[in-house]
């Protein structure tokens, strides 16, 4: 009886170790209202979906500290436009700039993503 044998060889088969997730609060103390704290929860939410970001309830060094600084809405077309800026601040204290951006206020996921994205951006683009 011949037995089939199969050597499979894979060269150069090299996987790159994935980057530490870097950890990220959410300042909650900056809702002061239902749209802003609605605002904050699909933030977390998004944060929290992405592997790039850990996040945490901590305020230790190397934690970038994510502030909603303002969210208001605005009747467009019938729907309920929503503008919101945070602020990214890396801390303990370095600033690394603010985000302007609009959603509907019922997909709020993506000002999620907005903010997601350029948390991103502002950790590339300052880097020390």
């Amino acid at each position: 009886m011949r037995g089939l044998i199969a050597f499979v060889l894979v060269a150069g088969a090299f996987v790159a170790p994935a980057a530490a997730a870097i950890p990220v609060a959410v300042d909650k103390a900056s809702a002061s209202d239902a749209l802003s704290k609605k605002l904050l929860k699909a933030i977390e939410f998004g944060l929290r979906s992405s592997p790039r970001f850990a996040l945490t309830d901590g305020r230790d060094g190397g934690t970038l500290l994510i502030t909603l600084e303002m969210a208001t809405t605005e009747l467009v077309r019938e729907r309920k436009q929503v503008t919101y800026r945070v602020r990214f601040v890396m801390l303990p204290g370095r600033g690394l700039g603010t985000n302007l951006g609009v959603c509907w206020e019922n997909e709020l996921a993506d000002c999620a993503d907005q903010v997601t994205n350029s948390a991103q951006v502002q950790l590339s683009v300052n880097q020390p």
